[in-house]
């Protein structure tokens, strides 16, 4: 399938409001979007948007999407994965306009420095974190609200290190 017909078809798709990737679920409605393709992503449970039993790096991106994300609500499961040495890892999240979205990331035991980027559908860098250390926050202090609609890259390096990493995004509450 050509660029230009999948794009095609993720715009129909975004246009309809069918629920793509992570971050974009139906308004009003509470089932957490399916996970993109190739996603690692865990259901949540009905309480506070986490799944259960958390392992001890899901227990620190909680503790951590607290702290940088207090007073936003989980968005879509948990990203997860292995970050090699100095090389970008890309999870692909749909994020919807008119919403406004902060991203939490942490790497596990071994990753000393994690770096995250968001990249727009045209390939442009929209958010880059400017933390030095194991946790990555994208849209903070001030969140990242969209003016369109579209299928963006998180991209997340180990910076220094190597290990396992998790994410996951965080909207303003809707009114």
């Amino acid at each position: 399938m050509s660029a230009a017909s999948r794009n095609g078809l993720l715009l129909a798709a975004l246009t309809a409001g069918s629920a793509l990737g992570i971050g974009c679920e139906p308004q009003g409605s509470p089932e957490p979007a399916p996970a993109a393709p190739g996603a690692a992503q865990q259901p949540a449970d009905e309480g506070d948007g986490w799944p259960e039993p958390l392992d001890a790096l899901g227990e620190r991106l909680r503790a951590e999407g607290a702290r940088h994300a207090a007073g936003m609500v989980p968005e879509g499961g948990l990203l997860s994965g292995e970050l090699p040495p100095g090389r970008w890892v890309d999870e692909s999240v749909v994020l919807r306009a008119g919403r406004c979205y902060r991203i939490v990331a942490v790497g596990g035991e071994g990753v000393k420095d994690l770096d995250a980027m968001l990249v727009d559908p045209a390939g442009d860098p929209v958010g880059h974190d400017g933390m030095v250390g194991p946790v990555a926050v994208l849209g903070a202090p001030e969140s990242m609200c969209l003016a369109d609609s579209g299928l963006f890259r998180l991209r997340l390096k180990a910076f220094e290190g190597q290990g396992r990493y998790a994410a996951r995004l965080y909207r303003r509450p809707l009114r």
